[in-house]
């Protein structure tokens, strides 16, 4: 609600990275379907608004330890080429072959909403 309100919404969720501490798995999955139903909510607000759905790191529900592991990236807004997933996983996500580096990611979403005049070049 109110989103037009906003230039850039920031939301943390830290319950998968704390359900991966706890080496409970179980917990971190279902953590995430909650997370993932809720998803649902953001698909109805304006079309030139971006929603950039990922984590700032990894964390390994077997050792309880941040990994280097890639982390999955949904980017979402009207207007731009998209590459097919049957799902939002780390290895649906690998599969696609789009990879970028976390410190180009704000600009990167920036030029493909027309935010930025000019990047890369």
């Amino acid at each position: 609600e109110n989103s037009s309100k906003f230039d850039f919404i920031l939301m943390n969720i830290k319950a998968p990275d704390a359900t991966a501490h706890d080496r409970s798995p179980e917990e971190k999955k279902w953590v995430m379907e909650r997370i993932d139903e809720a998803m649902g909510n953001l698909l109805g607000i304006e079309d030139d608004a971006l929603v950039i759905l990922t984590g700032d790191h990894s964390t390994s529900s077997t050792t309880g330890e941040h990994t280097g592991d890639p982390v999955p990236l949904i980017l979402y807004t009207s207007g731009i080429r998209t590459i097919p997933s049957e799902r939002f996983s780390e290895g649906a996500c690998a599969r696609t072959g789009f990879t970028i580096k976390s410190g180009d990611l704000m600009n990167y979403a920036l030029q493909i909403t027309d935010r930025l005049e000019k990047y890369g070049a």
